[in-house]
């Protein structure tokens, strides 16, 4: 299924597009040791800054995991388990089905989404994977705001497979 990243970088660049096949020969193998505080973010590729399938952005996390389904399509999860940052850990877990068409849009494009959110109590039954795992780090308010202007696609309103 196709996907889309976006690496955190000084210099911000668009999206790279792949197949969630590749996940773990074209990303992971970049992929830099999870941030303990004082890393530097430079023109090199190694953190994620953001993931979309099909449209949805997913971004903000401290760690990203894609499982390639086969036909079925693929599975995002990511989280936050950071509490130096302030927040409560959480993490979510997307599966998306392949698009097909939908009479009832008239031919247009549909999918099928399961989503599991892990907030709170429940966050203590998530299971995180624990290989193939590539990390987020924390960008400044201009860096951020950068990261999202040099996208091309930014929704689902955008999204073509196949182009």
């Amino acid at each position: 299924m196709k996907i889309l990243v976006q690496w955190t970088k000084a210099t911000p660049e668009d999206w790279i597009e792949l197949d969630s096949s590749e996940w773990d020969s074209l990303i992971v193998p970049f992929a830099k040791a999870e941030p303990r505080g004082g890393e530097n973010v430079n023109s090199q590729p190694g953190y994620i800054y953001a993931v979309n399938v099909q449209g949805m952005v997913s971004g903000s996390a401290d760690h990203y995991h894609i499982e390639h389904l086969g036909v079925a399509g693929c599975r995002l999860t990511m989280w936050a388990d950071d509490v130096e940052d302030g927040d409560a850990p959480w993490a979510k877990v997307w599966t998306f089905a392949p698009l097909v068409t939908d009479e009832k849009t008239r031919g247009g494009f549909n999918t099928e989404i399961e989503q599991e959110d892990f907030f709170g109590d429940k966050y203590q039954r998530f299971i995180p994977p624990t290989e193939n795992v590539v990390h987020g780090i924390w960008v400044s308010d201009e860096l951020d705001a950068t990261h999202e202007t040099v996208r091309s696609v930014r929704s689902w309103r955008e999204w073509a497979d196949g182009d």
